[in-house]
């Protein structure tokens, strides 16, 4: 799968996410380290399966909503409903010349475990795509560990990536 079609999903899984907090039954992302599974489906080609970790607190979260925003500015919502705790939330951009619809459903269990399972259609096909099945799982793991801030990630293999954000301080 092309990266900018990759970076799509995440920032309107970031969203979804992010906007749960909009509904005060839903509770905040808890901080600390998180180990997030993705399976991704497009027809024609083999499942893509991949697991990593992110080390997160609500200013980075916060950071990713805001870039995500400024990115997806020619996005409209289409729809926003919140059922107990799911949350279905269809989203429309024009990218690239093609309208990216994505339907997803989030479920939140506590603040240590969020599911999105997602549909999106790109008319006309967008780098090669049409149509992509997501299923991302996001789970607590517990703190950071020492060395690891916030944004950095810890790939499957134990590699980790710094991020060297400049995020606000927390109050």
């Amino acid at each position: 799968m092309k990266k900018p079609v990759l970076t799509v999903m995440t920032f309107l899984f970031v969203l979804c996410v992010g906007r749960a907090a909009d509904f005060p039954d839903m509770p905040p992302v808890k901080e600390g380290m998180w180990k997030i599974h993705s399976v991704d489906t497009a027809p024609g080609q083999p499942p893509t399966d991949s697991t990593m970790s992110l080390c997160r607190n609500h200013a980075y979260d916060q950071h990713v909503r805001d870039v995500a925003q400024k990115t997806l500015s020619t996005c409209n919502t289409l729809s926003d409903v919140k059922l107990g705790s799911k949350r279905t939330l269809t989203i429309s951009c024009k990218i690239s010349g093609s309208t990216i619809t994505t339907k997803s459903v989030l479920t939140a269990t506590g603040d240590n475990y969020y599911r999105s399972e997602s549909e999106t259609t790109y008319s006309p096909a967008l780098y090669g795509q049409s149509h992509l099945s997501s299923v991302n799982e996001q789970t607590y793991v517990g703190a950071c560990p020492s060395g690891m801030a916030p944004g950095d990630r810890m790939l499957a293999n134990g590699e980790i990536q710094h991020r060297n954000l400049q995020l606000p301080a927390q109050h």
